[in-house]
């Protein structure tokens, strides 16, 4: 039963939010992401939340899984560190949105992990 309601947990906190005593508690990917040292290196970037939401160490394919949601796909991690650097020059909502949108989707993904839920 406690499954179900840690993936409610974590889907809320990195969507809308929870809201308590008239505060909105949830979580800024982005915020998140500024805190590794190198972020617009989409693999540096993965080995960052990885090292830090997740109890087991991930294999080779899982990050790369974790990557490509970063990439859109695309082969070259450019897509991503293009996309970071126009972000930090250029705050602009639609710079945000191609950042929150990918971040997100990785942090989703992470939190459904077995190796998450182990932590």
């Amino acid at each position: 039963n406690t499954l179900p309601k840690r993936l409610i947990f974590t889907d809320s906190m990195l969507g809308n939010g929870i809201s308590a005593g008239g505060t909105v508690f949830k979580i800024d990917a982005i915020a998140f992401a500024r805190q590794c040292p190198k972020a617009e290196d989409p693999d540096l970037l993965v080995d960052f939340f990885v090292e830090l939401l997740l109890a087991l160490p991930l294999s080779t394919t899982k990050k790369a899984s974790l990557k490509s949601i970063l990439l859109s796909n695309q082969a070259s991690n450019s897509y991503w560190t293009i996309a970071w650097n126009n972000y930090s020059s250029d705050p602009s909502t639609a710079n945000e949105n191609i950042l929150r949108i990918r971040l997100n989707s990785v942090l989703l993904e992470l939190t459904r992990l077995a190796e998450h839920q182990l932590a």
